[in-house]
């Protein structure tokens, strides 16, 4: 049963376009994760002392090694970590968003709601999936987080 679902998640991943974010993460120069509030604030209510990015207002820097982005990286380039199925009715929360070369972004979602919305600043394009039960992503970035405060 488990390799049913693996293959349909692994065949609902081939629809869509998530190989170009990828294989910009894979040659990223510059990787940054950041903590931010759950939901974005307008344009026009953001406080000038205060950082954002997407209109997220970043709440924590978190500190990166090489060892940490090496494993950031993995994960994020993991394609079993996400799905296509639009199975989660949750609303999402932002957690963390990653930043790539300060061009493309993953805004995350954790658990219990574990979405992504990979969003690229040039295009203007967004793309969603869902994080797998059991995904090593979470994990990495849970790990990294508590490693570095």
């Amino acid at each position: 049963m488990k390799s049913i679902i693996l293959l349909l998640a692994m065949l609902s991943l081939s629809c869509c376009d998530i190989s170009k974010p990828m294989k910009k993460i894979k040659s990223a120069k510059n990787l940054r994760l950041v903590k931010v509030e759950m939901t974005p604030t307008l344009p026009d209510q953001q406080s000038a002392e205060k950082k954002y990015l997407l209109d997220y207002e970043i709440t924590d820097e978190v500190n990166l090694t090489h060892e940490d982005k090496r494993n950031l990286k993995r994960e994020l380039t993991n394609r079993e970590n996400y799905t296509t199925e639009n199975t989660k009715k949750c609303p999402f929360m932002a957690q963390y968003i990653v930043s790539v070369d300060n061009q493309h972004f993953m805004v995350l979602s954790l658990s219990p709601c574990g979405k992504v919305i990979i969003s690229d600043r040039n295009t203007s394009l967004e793309e969603r999936f869902e994080l797998t039960e059991g995904n090593h992503l979470e994990a990495a970035i849970q790990e990294i987080v508590m490693k570095s405060k």
